[in-house]
């Protein structure tokens, strides 16, 4: 990757993530999110949890790169 390249994923990762700073659960789509982390971060898939105010429970509310195969899927989540 170019260091040019490198610094405009950089410039849009901090774009998105000011953006998600300044939203509401109300006015947020999770989903595209999602996908925009996961065009910019090229890995194999991404997912956003949200855990509750204790920790220690989480909730999936969007996963991308695995669209094509509900069972990868659910085994990124960790169903069998």
């Amino acid at each position: 990757m170019t260091k040019e390249r490198e610094n405009q994923n950089f410039k849009d990762l901090l774009a998105k993530s000011e953006k998600l700073i300044r939203l509401t659960t109300d006015d947020f789509d999770y989903q595209i999110l999602c996908d925009d982390l996961h065009a910019l971060s090229g890995a194999r898939f991404a997912a956003i949890n949200i855990f509750d105010e204790s920790g220690e429970k989480a909730e999936t509310v969007a996963i991308s790169g695995v669209r094509e195969s509900i069972s990868q899927a659910a085994g990124i989540l960790g169903f069998k």
